[in-house]
């Protein structure tokens, strides 16, 4: 059972005003962003420059109230085998 860690990156946008975090939504009816304590997780930059130029393109300005956090989080890939391999019957 080989176990390898991997780094991995994930993005947040928080407004520095407020503390809040983006949800990577928009106002219905003003086209602004929303915001809530949990916000949304980005898998990487990539997803986090699209939803930019989403948010560009319904011409809402970025702020420079706005910070992008970068969160590193080590997670472990292990190989996947039957359960049946843990068994203690013998099979004949």
């Amino acid at each position: 059972m080989l176990e390898v860690e991997t780094k991995k990156v994930k993005f947040k946008v928080r407004n520095l005003g407020t503390g809040l975090y983006q949800d990577g939504k928009v106002e219905k009816f003003t086209g602004e962003p929303t915001w809530s304590k949990r916000g949304k997780v980005w898998q990487n930059i990539v997803e986090l420059k699209k939803h930019f130029s989403a948010l560009e393109a319904f011409r809402v300005s970025l702020s420079p109230f706005w910070e992008v956090v970068e969160y590193r989080t080590n997670e472990t890939d292990a190989e996947r085998y039957p359960a049946t391999v843990l068994t203690t019957k013998k099979k004949s």
